[in-house]
């Protein structure tokens, strides 16, 4: 137990911010009252606090010692707990308490009375409901150890009962302040402790019930609030025979992860002390902090369309500055980048004898995102087109091509004069066309890999007049342009693809 405190101490000076206080028990809330809410983020609390009180011994006397009126009796409580919570819902908490009272009297010189308790427990909230926040908790006394005689909530008049057996609790907390920020925070709190025990050889089994409320108000690290509790013997809570407190109290977080706390008591009834002083300290903080991504992950693979094989690639983010580009496994064709910006991101393949190609992908911060590329072999061949006609009457011509210095057979223009070579290897070829009656034509081209490369020719009669209508001025010999701009490119091309004229 020791070292788990300390630990909890440790952790939560170095890693804690100042957070929601933790009351009586370790579980956040006030004094008596508890918060419907879990801190969440792996809040840790300890704390500690002191119980005081002072009152006339004609005022109580629980076991009709015989007190002189003017006798004062005094009494202290101390108490430890500890606490955490791993999220918003759900809360573990154990409190260690004990009370010792002492008074001068007639009889006795001085009586000792002292009670002791550990209670480890839980509680559940529902966080999710607007404004409205609903929780239930409960812990379980064991260890009670008694240095003169039990005798249930009688020696246990502060913050927590000191019972031997359970306490459960059902809380409500209406967050007014989720919607206005200078408006209270209201608890409201019921429960039941049932208590069990041996006196002279008879079992003793009590049931105790609470009905708290409390209106608190934070300003900043400053939290003011005032509680209202009443205790009674039996289910209802309602009745003047037991304990009634009202009690303001002011907690400050400035000193974070310290906080420092005070209150005091008023006893409403005479089964309370008229007065108690509250003094106590705690710590709270994140124990521990989950690691806040920004930035994501990308694995994947780079293969090949046509056989599905892995490929040796690189792979780059074009968009982004960061990753730089990788290369692939070659046996395997996978990668993996890290510190990719989140969002849909680019990524582009390149590979030796393929086409490139780009993909998307979203990316999400602390996540690993997959994606996989397939490339296309890179084409080797392209082809060649076109169209062979008469330039002077315009209509197709039964022609051929043939690419000289070549094995490749030669294509025969249909009936529209168009003739074509397929799946061409690429490179630098001389076309020849030709016609019966016709002049021919030659013409040099490039091939390109996946490309049609267009060649049409124009042939030429043999021995045939072609009629060009040429524009001068009158008495000039200047050529009028734009006129016979068109007239002139055709016997330009003309004489291009027939050199032989």
């Amino acid at each position: 137990m020791k070292n788990a405190v300390a630990t909890l101490a440790l952790a939560a000076l170095i890693l804690g911010n100042a957070a929601a206080y933790p009351g009586t028990n370790g579980s956040r809330g006030l004094f008596r009252v508890h918060d419907a809410r879990s801190e969440g983020n792996w809040n840790g609390t300890l704390q500690l606090r002191g119980v005081f009180a002072t009152w006339p011994g004609d005022r109580w006397d629980p076991v009709g010692v015989g007190f002189d009126p003017g006798t004062a009796l005094y009494a202290q409580e101390a108490l430890a707990a500890v606490s955490l919570s791993p999220v918003k819902w759900f809360e573990l908490f154990c409190w260690s308490g004990g009370i010792r009272e002492t008074a001068a009297t007639a009889a006795i010189d001085t009586a000792f009375y002292g009670y002791h308790s550990l209670a480890p427990g839980l509680k559940i909230s529902l966080p999710t409901i607007p404004l409205v926040k609903l929780g239930v908790m409960g812990s379980y006394s064991i260890y009670p150890i008694l240095d003169d005689f039990r005798g249930g909530w009688a020696w246990g008049r502060f913050s927590t009962p000191f019972v031997n057996g359970i306490t459960w609790t059902g809380l409500l907390t209406l967050d007014l302040p989720e919607r206005q920020a200078w408006t209270p925070t209201i608890h409201l709190n019921y429960g039941q402790a049932y208590d069990s025990y041996d006196t002279s050889n008879v079992a003793v089994k009590t049931t105790y019930s609470t009905l708290a409320a409390a209106l608190e108000y934070e300003i900043d690290k400053l939290d003011l609030f005032a509680e209202f509790v009443s205790q009674q013997t039996g289910t209802s809570p309602f009745g003047s025979s037991g304990r009634m407190f009202l009690t303001p109290g002011i907690r400050i977080g400035y000193l974070k992860p310290l906080l420092l706390e005070g209150g005091l008591s008023l006893g409403l009834t005479r089964e309370v002390a008229p007065v108690e002083i509250y003094a106590g300290l705690g710590l709270s903080g994140s124990l521990y902090k989950p690691r806040v991504y920004t930035t994501g992950n990308v694995i994947g693979s780079v293969r090949a369309a046509n056989t599905g094989e892995p490929l040796a690639a690189v792979v780059s983010f074009p968009a982004l500055a960061e990753p730089s580009p990788l290369k692939t496994e070659p046996a395997q064709g996978t990668f993996k980048a890290k510190g990719v910006r989140p969002g849909i991101v680019a990524i582009r393949a390149e590979a030796e004898g393929y086409l490139s190609a780009e993909q998307t992908v979203e990316v999400t911060a602390g996540k690993t995102s997959r994606i996989d590329i397939t490339l296309k072999p890179r084409p080797t061949a392209g082809s060649l087109a076109g169209r062979i006609t008469d330039p002077a009457t315009g209509k197709p011509l039964a022609a051929r091509v043939a690419l000289k210095g070549t094995t490749i057979p030669p294509a025969k223009t249909d009936s529209d004069g168009r003739y074509s070579f397929v799946s061409l290897p690429t490179g630098d070829y001389t076309a020849e066309a030709s016609a019966e009656g016709y002049l021919t034509a030659t013409r040099s081209l490039k091939v390109e890999p996946d490309k049609e490369t267009r060649a049409d020719f124009t042939l030429v009669r043999r021995e045939v007049t072609i009629p060009l209508m040429v524009y001068f001025d009158f008495n000039k010999a200047d050529i009028r342009m734009p006129e016979s701009k068109e007239a002139l490119d055709g016997a330009a091309r003309i004489m291009k693809d027939n050199p032989g004229i």
